[in-house]
């Protein structure tokens, strides 16, 4: 099956791969016109592209999770917007994520949630707005909480310390 341009730079197969899916013998379709793949569109059109424009090269290490694949991954949410083609994940080649992250943040683009994950890759959302439904531009910030506890969410961008940046993800 052919490769599909989902915009200038972006391809379907970039959010529909996955080495887990792969592991499990089955493949993610998304078919043109499906609701995921409008999202896709618009994840891409109103958030990535203008991101590659910044900065160059996007490197997305996880697009579109449908329920099937998102429930075998440890540590995901249970709502995730990468089962509703959303979300992605991804680092820009050369660039700190923190240097990513802030430059998101601090400007205008419609995102609705940003995570500054780990300290080793953006989590960047775009929702298509529907009455009452506007983009939230919630920014946080994913740390770890040690001993097996859930992940710690923090409001806003919270540096890490020397030890958080050491820390396996």
């Amino acid at each position: 099956m052919a490769d599909i341009r989902l915009s200038p730079h972006f391809w379907l197969s970039e959010f529909t791969t996955s080495q887990t899916a792969a592991r499990m013998g089955r493949r993610i379709v998304v078919d043109v016109g499906d609701p995921i793949y409008m999202a896709l569109e618009a994840l891409c059109r109103n958030i990535l592209e203008p991101v590659r424009e910044q900065f160059g090269t996007v490197i997305v290490s996880s697009g579109f999770r449908p329920f099937w694949l998102n429930s075998k991954l440890p540590g995901t949410a249970e709502h995730s917007q990468h089962m509703d083609g959303e979300a992605a994940d991804f680092t820009v080649p050369g660039k700190t994520v923190e240097e990513v992250v802030r430059w998101i943040a601090g400007g205008a683009l419609p995102f609705d949630k940003l995570i500054w994950e780990f300290d080793s890759w953006v989590h960047c959302s775009y929702r298509i707005e529907r009455p009452g439904y506007p983009a939230r531009r919630q920014v946080l910030t994913a740390k770890h909480a040690g001993d097996g506890k859930p992940t710690l969410y923090l409001a806003g961008l919270v540096p890490f310390t020397e030890a958080e940046k050491g820390a396996e993800a």
